[in-house]
């Protein structure tokens, strides 16, 4: 059941379900409204509530002071993204299905429940996208006091996939380690220059398009581009069950969308970054690491070429991150679309697993939080 953000208003009062109960209706219920009001927080109409904290769901006296806090977050982070290229976040559609819920004793249910929200831009130019889109699990806690059930505690389930979504900006991110680094690896990738295109005076080169314009059977099309973004957007949230899902997921979800593409296997010790395959026991680490997949990718199979400045790339290239600038690549993203010329972008767009994320912007989003990492763009 998806419930549409439209229904929670900027004034709404606070919302109370009445003892003895709580049903998985009037759960998802006041989910939807503290989930939408934060959504509502970040998009620029909201702009008249700034100062003001989340109000939307009755929540105990433990939780208020935390919610105080990150509603003047949700109001910087409206703040940061208001003079991007795209303007910031226009309207926000909010739906949260409630996946399971259980007594967590006397007066006391513990919901997990899963979001999914589309943040709409403000402002769409050319081969941009229409919104950004992320999926995320919550658990929380209610607790009966005076007859009424309110809200206890809220904990989203961000993983170490990058910076939290701006409906959860400043919450921190545990990083996760993808365990599948081999005992030898060549010195880091060439690092991308991060400059806008704008900033670096760059001209959209001649000749450069979007590759889903290339033909399949077109000489110069080693691969199927049209196929790796179709791939992407549709299981960036509905994951492929033919494939295992990693606790890291983000560079299996790559390779899913270069086998798609046309990447055929090479095989050899998993353990090699020389080799690159999947089968039903079994993965190379370049698979679901995300160094090696870099390293294969660029330095032994050759399939993929660096770039030397971000905004050079096209739909279907692959933007990799070392979010702590220590030499280990920790992060695989596609692009799934760009603002501005080809080759020469005013922003870009980026879609992962770990958290599930469709369409991020990179200079408007990713870079502000994340400074000091280093960045790897391919050319696939």
């Amino acid at each position: 059941m998806l419930l549409a953000a439209s229904s929670v208003s900027a004034h709404s009062g606070a919302a109370a379900v009445a003892a003895p109960g709580l049903s998985h209706t009037q759960a998802q219920e006041l989910l939807h409204r503290y989930l939408a009001e934060r959504a509502f927080k970040v998009t620029q109409p909201a702009a008249a509530t700034a100062g003001r904290s989340l109000t939307a769901v009755s929540v105990t006296p433990a939780l208020r002071a935390r919610l105080d806090a990150e509603s003047h977050l949700l109001d910087q982070a409206r703040a940061l993204t208001a003079n991007t290229s795209w303007r910031g976040y226009a309207k926000a559609d909010v739906g949260v299905v409630v996946d399971h819920l259980e007594s967590g004793g006397p007066s006391k249910v513990n919901v997990h429940a899963t979001e999914r929200t589309k943040l709409y831009f403000g402002n769409v130019e050319g081969n941009a996208p229409q919104f950004e889109g992320y999926s995320l699990e919550h658990d929380f806690v209610f607790v009966e006091q005076g007859g009424v059930w309110m809200l206890d505690a809220a904990t989203p389930k961000l993983d170490g996939g990058g910076p939290p979504m701006a409906t959860q900006y400043g919450v921190k991110v545990a990083r996760k380690d993808d365990g599948q680094k081999a005992p030898s690896l060549p010195g880091s990738l060439p690092s991308a220059n991060v400059i806008t295109a704008a900033r670096a005076g760059a001209q959209a080169p001649a000749g450069v398009t979007d590759k889903r314009q290339i033909a399949k059977s077109d000489v110069s099309a080693q691969y199927n581009y049209t196929a790796m973004y179709t791939y992407a957007i549709a299981h960036w949230d509905n994951y492929n069950s033919s494939y295992r899902t990693f606790d890291n997921d983000c560079t299996n979800f790559i390779s899913q969308i270069m086998e798609a593409g046309g990447w055929t296997y090479e095989s050899g010790f998993y353990q090699d970054n020389h080799y690159w395959w999947y089968n039903f026991l079994n993965q190379t680490y370049s698979w679901a690491g995300a160094h090696n997949w870099g390293v294969y990718a660029q330095v032994y199979s050759h399939r993929t070429a660096p770039l030397a400045y971000v905004y050079q790339m096209l739909v279907t290239d692959v933007l990799q991150a070392d979010w702590e600038n220590d030499g280990n690549i920790n992060h695989t993203m596609i692009v799934t679309g760009y603002s501005g010329s080809a080759g020469a972008a005013s922003e870009i767009f980026l879609t992962y697993h770990t958290t599930n994320r469709l369409n991020v912007p990179f200079w408007g989003w990713l870079l502000p939080q994340e400074p000091n990492a280093v960045w790897f763009a391919h050319r696939t």
